[in-house]
């Protein structure tokens, strides 16, 4: 399998937590997520396959194939949007700003220990962990 590959089986797992913010229909939700639970647990002898199946239902919405160009583009990370840093603005003189980095903090990331659901970041310790919509066991740090 090869890395564009792996890459976008990253991206089908790390949508999952965020199809009900990206997609305005529930029903379509339940089914992209569904699809999404199929391929993601298809088997490692599956995955080229499922690769190109989860790049061709992420690419269907607009706001999904967004998420995923957006997942891509922070290799090796992979993280969703919400959680990566944007670059730092300069100064017109290309000086760095000296107001600090106003960008997300680095947050425990979590996964189902099965590996079809993962980028669940905690946002504070306070928060309980959730459980795997798939599988129904809490999720893990990774």
């Amino acid at each position: 399998m090869s890395s564009d590959d792996v890459s976008v089986v990253e991206v089908g797992r790390a949508i999952r937590p965020y199809l009900s913010r990206l997609l305005d229909d529930p029903e379509e939700v339940a089914r992209v997520d569904g699809a999404l639970s199929q391929l993601l647990n298809g088997g490692q002898e599956r995955m080229t396959a499922d690769a190109r199946l989860i790049h061709e239902l992420l690419a269907a919405h607009e706001d999904t194939q967004w998420f995923m160009e957006q997942v891509l583009a922070d290799i090796p990370l992979l993280r969703p949007p919400y959680h990566q840093r944007p670059s730092t603005p300069r100064q017109p003189d290309d000086r760095p700003s000296l107001g600090g980095d106003l960008g997300p903090v680095e947050a425990d990331r979590f996964a189902c220990p099965h590996g079809d659901y993962v980028d669940w970041y905690r946002p504070d310790v306070g928060t309980p962990v959730p459980r795997c919509p798939t599988h129904d066991v809490t999720l893990v740090r990774s």
